[in-house]
């Protein structure tokens, strides 16, 4: 029986995608404390707040790029993905020194950098995973 309650449909879209935000949470903060930013409670905040960031930042961009109109498909992926990564890591990198004032550039570029990459490669295998039958 189908009911306007029915929410089977968008949890079965969200939750994985809320499993994957707090999967790459963990794995951010444990890099931040790989590279000595902070101690993980502190890490964990500034992931969240990061990662907030980052998504403002893809909604924004996505946003801008939905007018615009690429040869194909995987042109687009390309453009976006890598347009993505610059854009998310220098967001990233700009909230990291606001919220550690005290850290060098040098580190918080450094722990930028590794957690987007770490970030990109985990999304590249949930898109190939998530749209192969």
């Amino acid at each position: 029986m189908n009911s306007f309650l029915d929410i089977k449909g968008p949890l079965s879209f969200f939750t994985p995608l809320v499993i994957l935000m707090v999967l790459i949470i963990l794995i951010e903060a444990i890099v931040m404390m790989f590279f000595k930013l902070n101690r993980f409670a502190k890490a964990l905040g500034d992931s969240t707040i990061v990662n907030i960031a980052s998504v403002l930042i893809i909604i924004l961009v996505i946003g801008i790029l939905a007018d615009i109109e690429v040869g194909t498909v995987d042109a687009l992926l390309i453009l976006t993905g890598t347009g993505l990564f610059l854009l998310t890591f220098l967001g990233e990198s700009l909230v990291l020194k606001l919220l550690n004032k005290n850290i060098p550039w040098s580190r918080i570029i450094s722990a930028s950098a590794v957690m987007n990459l770490l970030t990109y490669i985990l999304l590249y295998f949930y898109y190939i995973s998530s749209f192969n039958p």
